[in-house]
């Protein structure tokens, strides 16, 4: 579980990286799946002060039984990068939410307020997690610009067959 847990926070810090400065013409990265074959010998051997580093193997025991696991990359539809320094985390901002699901298609809309006298940017991402809290998506909605005082609404979507996901903003505001 703990092999599983890293190489999906591998891959979705891969995803991530390597949709920085995209220029496909769709802002959207596909979601595909892997097969990964690891040991349970392997798998408990890995301790707190050991490092899972891409593209590595740990040494595993003839004896070992292996396991097949199939991982499950993250969806990532972002334009820009979560906290790079010109935002502050502003979610206290968004003063209505909803996270609901019908007909396979997962969203979360809400309503964000400028609480401050100065115009303000938003940046809004979703991660929509799974059960064991494994990110299953991470969507950005619209860029806001907001006055002093101005609300607007938003909202994403995720199409997933997945069930009891909830729904995990994160919002940033700059003063413009």
């Amino acid at each position: 579980m703990i092999v599983q847990r890293v190489v999906a926070g591998v891959m979705l810090a891969m995803c991530s990286a390597s949709l920085v400065g995209c220029t496909d013409d769709s802002p959207y990265a596909q979601q595909t799946t892997s097969e990964t074959t690891t040991s349970d010998t392997a798998a408990q051997e890995i301790d707190s002060t050991e490092t899972a580093v891409p593209g590595t193997t740990a040494s595993t025991p003839p004896d070992a039984p292996a396991v097949t696991t199939t991982t499950v990359e993250a969806l990532i539809a972002i334009r820009d990068q979560p906290g790079d320094g010109e935002f502050d985390g502003a979610k206290a901002d968004i003063t209505e939410s909803d996270c609901s699901v019908a007909g396979g298609v997962w969203t979360y809309s809400g309503t964000v307020t400028n609480p401050t006298d100065d115009d303000v940017e938003y940046r809004i991402f979703v991660a929509f997690l799974d059960q064991a809290n494994d990110t299953l998506a991470l969507i950005q909605a619209e860029n806001s610009l907001l006055a002093a005082e101005e609300s607007a609404e938003f909202a994403v979507e995720f199409t997933a067959t997945a069930t009891g996901l909830s729904c995990v903003p994160r919002v940033e505001r700059r003063t413009l």
